[in-house]
């Protein structure tokens, strides 16, 4: 069981440590040279820097059963395509059901800021009020994955 995170868009890694550390979850975080990570448990994968490299690494590493933490909507496809399991730093777990509407969502969204057109705004709740859910659902989400494999039968 690993956790992967999104070391450029993570605003919750204190958290993450804690609870893989707790858990004996396999962590591992990736980043470009912009963000200068240090941790106390896990490994960090430092990729070059451009557009997307981030996120390309960690396309290339995931697999099945995984959970990728990442508030990149369109890494979070990618990640579900190859069945892992996704979830934001604001304590939501993307999903194949509700994926296509964040993605469209942003789309619109970046399409009126492009014409000038301030759009929606919505009230910000600042990181100390997601780490409480956030935290609930990463715990939630490893013992889920640790509940199916060992249900998993012996080849």
């Amino acid at each position: 069981m690993r956790v992967i995170v999104d070391g450029d868009s993570c605003r919750c890694l204190g958290t993450v440590l804690s609870v893989c550390r707790k858990k004996k979850a396999e962590l591992q975080v990736f980043h470009d040279p912009n963000h200068q990570i240090k941790l106390s448990y896990g490994h960090d994968h430092q990729v070059d820097q451009g557009i997307n490299s981030v996120d390309y690494a960690i396309i290339k590493e995931c697999g099945e059963g995984d959970i990728i933490i990442t508030s990149d909507t369109d890494l979070a496809a990618m990640a579900l395509s190859k069945h892992a399991i996704c979830i934001s730093s604001n304590g939501i777990e993307y999903t194949e059901m509700n994926i296509e509407s964040r993605l469209i969502s942003r789309y619109i969204r970046e399409r009126e800021v492009r014409k000038g057109k301030a759009g929606y705004k919505t009230p910000y709740l600042g990181y100390e009020e997601k780490k409480i859910p956030f935290r609930m659902l990463l715990i939630h989400v490893l013992e889920r994955q640790k509940e199916k494999n060992n249900r998993k039968p012996m080849t």
